[in-house]
């Protein structure tokens, strides 16, 4: 796995340079109104909290399996 992000790191990284991908996202976001914005943020919030939520009793359930402490 390691191998892989050095890989995509070490390759794509100057092409992201070359392409100015962090100006056009700037760009982009900050030309979004800001209800926009509110919309993604509670969207992504809501689904991130809901993995959490099936997640949670799993993670406690394996630490107690295991006796992680």
């Amino acid at each position: 796995m390691e191998k892989g992000a050095e890989y995509v790191i070490n390759h794509f990284q100057p092409l992201f340079q070359k392409l100015h991908l962090d100006d056009i996202v700037e760009e982009q976001v900050s030309s979004f109104f800001v209800s926009r914005l509110e919309e993604m943020v509670v969207s992504i919030t809501k689904k991130e909290l809901s993995m959490i939520t099936y997640l949670g009793p799993c993670l406690v359930e394996s630490s107690v399996y295991f006796k992680v402490s």
